[in-house]
């Protein structure tokens, strides 16, 4: 998986995510998001095909709730978090990126 996969990931993520409806979302931590988010990879890499069509979309959002609940938090949560971190903090988005494909290849390597 490469950079821009994974950013792709994000900004399809943010745009379909990126409104809330509260005030103050609860964010989650740099090291919540890297947990979260190498599940989520994943679990993308399992079921990945060339095109993104709406049921894909709609088998992302209930593994998305599975995930955030095994990590103890909410889909609402982590969207707030991907919006918050892609919009306030790009630096530490991109740090973020980085150990999770870290982590991602290390899996592979092991599995």
């Amino acid at each position: 998986m490469s950079k821009l996969n994974l950013y792709c990931l994000f900004v399809v993520v943010t745009l379909l995510f990126g409104c809330s409806k509260s005030n103050k979302p609860q964010i989650l931590t740099r090291s919540q998001m890297i947990d979260i988010l190498v599940d989520v990879e994943l679990c993308r890499e399992l079921c990945e095909q060339p095109e993104i069509n709406q049921q894909k979309v709609q088998l992302f959002e209930k593994d998305l709730d599975l995930i955030c609940e095994h990590h103890n938090t909410t889909t609402e949560v982590f969207k707030n978090s991907v919006v918050f971190y892609s919009t306030k903090r790009p630096n530490t988005i991109w740090y973020i990126y980085d150990l999770v494909l870290d982590t991602v290849t290390q899996f592979k390597k092991a599995g």
